[in-house]
């Protein structure tokens, strides 16, 4: 794996996967309905892995970020919530989904 990118957002940015395992690369925390129009490449020699249309019911993930894994190595992680104070009703469901795009 070559590099990953992050576009489509106020703030894009890119980089290489890194030798550091567990480092935070990128993150795109609270963007509300502008998550919709995050764009994820994760570059391959055959290609770029797209992750996009993230979307989320009844709210968007609210902390989407990527991982090094290590050398040639990134790991997702699609957080509904970041941290911060929320009140939950006892049942109620959240659930967030996105697109992978394979090269």
């Amino acid at each position: 794996m070559g590099g990953w990118s992050a576009e489509g957002v106020p703030q894009p940015a890119r980089g290489l996967t890194g030798a550091h395992a567990g480092q935070r690369v990128d993150q795109a925390a609270d963007l509300g309905p502008a998550l919709s129009g995050l764009l994820l490449k994760l570059q391959f020699a055959s290609g770029a892995l797209q992750i996009r249309a993230m979307s989320g019911d009844p709210a968007p993930s609210q902390n989407p970020f990527l991982l090094a894994g290590g050398p040639n190595a990134l790991q997702l992680f699609l957080a509904l919530l970041n941290g911060g104070a929320v009140s939950l009703q006892a049942g109620e469901e959240r659930t967030a989904s996105f697109e992978l795009v394979l090269p």
